[in-house]
């Protein structure tokens, strides 16, 4: 009879610690996926400023970023790192479609005014971008509370760069 109870017990307890632990390995997933989204954003930031000049433009004065060249390659560099594909990239915000690890991706880019310093002979120019995302839970508990839930969890980032050309 003691042997039932002692088995009982270690159900119990290990329905209670998965209640426990499997919430946290979701947090910890929620982190690691925050955590790749800031990291690809910054890659797909160097690649796309790398792709959008060339040392030729970068020679006459007064050089600027082309815009479209930036998003094209600020969009295949971002798809290809989450491996999903790229929906629509007219205008400033670029869709991403999901995959079955990952929802919709939608992207702002906005760029600032250039700001040209003729004493030190370059340009400085701000580009803000923006990346957000539904989080698609994988634990069973978490999948059947963000169906109830009219505003699901959002992963966001926004981060902002500085691309300095001389002229």
């Amino acid at each position: 009879m003691s042997e039932i109870k002692v088995f009982g017990y270690i159900v119990v307890s290990i329905l209670l610690l998965s209640a426990i632990i499997l919430p946290l390995v979701e947090v910890f997933n929620v982190t690691r996926e925050r955590v790749m989204l800031y990291n690809n954003i910054h890659n797909s930031f160097r690649a796309a400023r790398d792709s959008s000049y060339t040392y030729h433009e970068m020679r006459r004065l007064n050089s600027v970023v082309f815009e479209n060249r930036f998003k094209e390659g600020f969009a295949d560099t971002f798809a290809t790192s989450f491996g999903i594909n790229c929906r629509d990239s007219s205008g400033n915000t670029l869709l991403f479609e999901g995959n079955d690890v990952y929802n919709d991706f939608i992207v702002e880019i906005e760029f600032g005014t250039p700001i040209i310093y003729d004493i030190e002979d370059y340009s400085v120019m701000t580009v803000a971008i923006e990346a957000s995302t539904r989080y698609k839970f994988k634990i069973g508990m978490l999948v059947l509370a963000t169906r109830a839930d009219p505003d699901p969890f959002q992963l966001k980032c926004k981060r902002e760069f500085t691309i300095r050309l001389i002229n």
